[in-house]
């Protein structure tokens, strides 16, 4: 069973960050997503990253990456987190809207149950902040969100892991015990999922 993590945005967009500029988008979902991948390599898990290069890379490509590894490894063995930030403006300015949110394809019932691990380990490790599950239908189909969850042809969720225009999530997300919280929550579920579902004989039948 691989883990594959992607991480939203990259070098050639670092135009995307805080009004103060002190998060960058691209950076920080790569070195979020790096974490990951070392914290489940430490633990015996396989885990790659899906963009390990820094620039940007289309959504089509990366689902075409994804695609190429359920092929390789059959769609049932791997499965596909995708790490973002949100934003509520243009990012020019700070804005009152804000959360912690998982987002799946509707009708897809393992990448619910991904969703719905990933949120339930936010919970524990987001105490006090507002974290919800929420499907693709919520948004315009030609998002991020909409289309690679939409053609991955494997269980896949995308975390957006707060606002980078709301200055209070900015401030945890940049500080020492908000990192760590989102490192671990994105740990926590994906092995609470394998633990409950991947393990599972009756996953595997259609």
């Amino acid at each position: 069973m691989k883990i594959i993590i992607d991480n939203g945005l990259g070098s050639s967009r670092d135009g995307i960050s805080s009004p103060d500029c002190k998060l960058i988008a691209g950076r920080y979902n790569r070195e979020i997503a790096r974490a990951i991948r070392e914290e489940f390599l430490h633990r015996g898990y396989d885990a790659e990253l899906l963009v390990p290069e820094p620039a940007d890379i289309p959504n089509d490509e990366r689902v075409d990456r994804a695609n190429r590894k359920a092929f390789l490894y059959g769609r049932h063995e791997c499965f596909l987190v995708s790490i973002q930030i949100a934003k509520d403006g243009n990012g020019n300015i700070w804005k009152d809207k804000g959360g912690w949110w998982v987002s799946t394809f509707p009708g897809y019932k393992d990448d619910n149950a991904l969703g719905e691990a990933l949120l339930a380990a936010a919970k524990r490790h987001l105490k006090g902040r507002d974290a919800h599950h929420r499907n693709t239908s919520d948004y315009p189909p030609v998002e991020v969100p909409q289309y690679l969850l939409k053609h991955a042809q494997m269980p896949a969720a995308v975390t957006f892991n707060f606002y980078l225009d709301n200055e209070e999530e900015t401030a945890f997300l940049l500080s020492s015990t908000g990192r760590q919280a989102i490192i671990d929550l994105h740990v926590e579920g994906i092995i609470a999922y394998i633990d409950e579902f991947y393990k599972k004989d009756w996953r595997y039948l259609d």
